[in-house]
């Protein structure tokens, strides 16, 4: 219903009947990866039509049929779907689906073990694999938490709380009058979209600098290949030219590989550039 109403909202927001969401799903279909420590999260792109005139439940319904599609075929690598499709590529822009949607399936709470206590608490992204994620937070009293994480340099942060307002509205009126074409709905509670765009321009385009040393060649390398780019520069941003997860496993086992290091693959969210990360590589290495 969430997903349901989230697809609502962008149409509204995108003028199109059929908004593309990558899905953030485990990536635990095997028994034997249960209870490995790791992140497996891969996305599926789930694409549902709700144009004409269907009620919620209906429009629910056309999700749900849509989502049973997309994880028949979850354990497909996001990045093999977009090789295989090639939809056009543009910098600094994520490929396939530029909006998310992850629901988590673990409640907030704090947890306790015999003699050790753990609190949860909130950790800033830092770099977010699509434009735009609805996070779903189930918490111990049996509410949910709902989060928009957001790409800082595509949207200004009243403008998603605006947004954040608006799927309230819309999630009320869903609620109480379901029966209801669902464009009713959301006419009355998003009349006029608030502009999405940041009101600043947008930041130049990274100049390409190519690597100046045998350490900054390999990393380019191995991210351009893992990419899908013919080159890669020393400032390039790997979560901009569409890195997510996924792809910083593969970069960082490839890295791991033809160093012989012992590399953890947080160096890559918090060292991002190619520069950034080669330097990272010489101080591990010392």
């Amino acid at each position: 219903m969430l997903l349901t109403a989230y697809q609502l909202l962008l149409g509204r927001y995108t003028g199109r009947a059929e908004v593309p969401v990558g899905v953030f799903v485990g990536g635990r279909t095997e028994p034997g990866t249960e209870r490995v420590v790791g992140d497996f999260t891969n996305i599926v792109a789930v694409r549902a039509a709700l144009d004409g005139e269907p009620r919620f439940p209906d429009a629910v319904r056309r999700v749900s049929e849509a989502v049973a599609g997309a994880l028949a075929h979850q354990d497909a690598p996001f990045e093999a779907v977009v090789a295989a499709l090639a939809p056009p590529r543009v910098p600094g822009r994520p490929p396939l689906v530029q909006f998310g949607f992850n629901m988590q399936d673990y409640r907030l709470h704090d947890i306790e073990w015999a003699g050790l206590s753990a609190t949860v608490l909130p950790v800033p992204a830092g770099n977010s694999h699509v434009d735009l994620t609805l996070i779903v937070l189930p918490t111990g009293t049996g509410e949910v938490k709902l989060v928009f994480e957001y790409a800082a340099g595509r949207f200004a942060a009243d403008a998603v709380a605006a947004l954040a307002t608006q799927f309230q509205d819309l999630l009320r009126m869903l609620a109480t009058g379901p029966e209801r074409p669902v464009a009713e709905a959301v006419l009355a509670s998003v009349p006029e979209p608030a502009p999405m765009a940041v009101a600043a321009a947008p930041p130049p385009p990274v100049a390409y600098v190519p690597p100046r040393t045998e350490g900054e060649e390999l990393v380019a390398d191995v991210v351009g290949d893992v990419l899908g780019l013919d080159k890669v520069g020393v400032h390039h941003d790997f979560f901009a030219l569409g890195g997510h997860s996924l792809h910083a496993m593969r970069v960082i086992g490839r890295i791991n590989a033809a160093t012989g290091l012992d590399v953890p693959v947080r160096l890559l969210f918090t060292h991002p550039t190619v520069a950034d990360l080669t330097e990272a590589l010489e101080e591990l290495a010392l």
